[in-house]
């Protein structure tokens, strides 16, 4: 597994590779880290490091996103020496607001989705553990068979933790 740090504003340390910065140009990534996976003209997704980078309309680095939360391949994050992916929800939340410095902080979309301006920095989850929990609770184990009891089982830790994490240049967020 390779080790990915966050640094938020600065850009990504990638182990045995070295830092990517935000706003670095298309031709730049090309040099540092090759052909995408998979790209267009203003989003390149690296499948070996699990994450996509969209470009502003000059061609350089806006935002970094690590699509492969809770459960990464071949990735392990670091953000303020903590695995993003690793910690609960709530505290995932608490760790990003304390390092937002009282700046303003989206939750509109809380628990779901939460941006941090100071730090340009989003999470986000689709469903939470207890939106499994009640569907869960909704149908009575004796009505579910063994494959959706396993679906649901995995669905609820991940319901714990955030799937992705993106940073972006200042600003970002608005």
């Amino acid at each position: 597994m390779q080790t990915i740090t966050l640094l938020p504003l600065e850009g990504i340390e990638i182990e045995g590779i070295g830092l990517l910065k935000l706003g670095t140009s298309k031709e730049a990534v090309h040099k540092f880290l090759g052909l995408p996976s998979e790209h267009d003209d203003h989003s390149w997704f690296y499948k070996k490091h699990e994450f996509r980078l969209d470009f502003d309309e000059e061609g350089n680095i806006e935002f970094i996103e690590f699509v492969f939360g809770p459960n990464p391949e071949r990735t392990v994050l670091s953000v303020y020496e903590q695995n993003p992916f690793e910690l609960d929800a709530a505290d995932l939340v608490a760790l990003l607001t304390k390092c937002n410095r009282g700046s303003a902080i989206d939750d509109s979309d809380a628990p779901y989705c939460y941006t941090f301006s100071h730090l340009a920095m989003g999470i986000w989850r689709q469903f939470t553990d207890a939106d499994v929990q009640q569907s869960m609770d909704e149908t009575p184990a004796e009505d579910r068979d063994s494959d959706e009891d396993e679906w649901l089982a995995r669905d609820l830790e991940m319901g714990k933790h955030f799937w992705t994490i993106g940073l972006g240049v200042a600003g970002y967020y608005g």
